[in-house]
């Protein structure tokens, strides 16, 4: 691991604990860092939970006016949304990209490959949290 590298995790879970929750209120998975091989909240559901592990690689720094580091990294997801904890169907991806620290923020061009063949490629700048 060389200086300014990263390893990150993101770990999310939810419960309405067994209630009904109307449809804008449910838990949601799919999009970048939260299942990214699947379209944005493609999956909804009164529980939910979100593991991601992954590691950012320093490339270089962007000059002073346009931002800061840029760096190549890969993660895997793992989770999903669901009506109960005890019916999940666990999901999983993996994922590649690369991350700039711009003066309009974050901005991300990844790839994501998920099970069957699922697969997603995505571009965003601001934040994703």
């Amino acid at each position: 691991m060389s200086k300014g590298d990263s390893v990150f995790s993101i770990l999310a879970a939810g419960t309405t604990f067994g209630n009904q929750a109307a449809p804008l209120q449910q838990f949601t998975a799919g999009g970048p860092l939260r299942l990214g091989a699947y379209g944005l909240e493609e999956f909804r559901g009164n529980d939910s939970l979100n593991v991601t592990l992954g590691y950012l690689h320093h490339l270089f720094q962007l000059p002073s006016i346009l931002g800061g580091k840029v760096m190549a990294g890969s993660w895997y997801e793992f989770g999903g949304a669901f009506q109960r904890f005890e019916h999940a169907h666990y999901l999983n991806d993996v994922s590649i990209g690369l991350v700039a620290e711009t003066f309009v923020g974050p901005m991300v061009i990844g790839y994501s490959y998920g099970e069957s063949g699922r697969n997603y490629l995505y571009f965003s700048i601001g934040r994703l949290f």
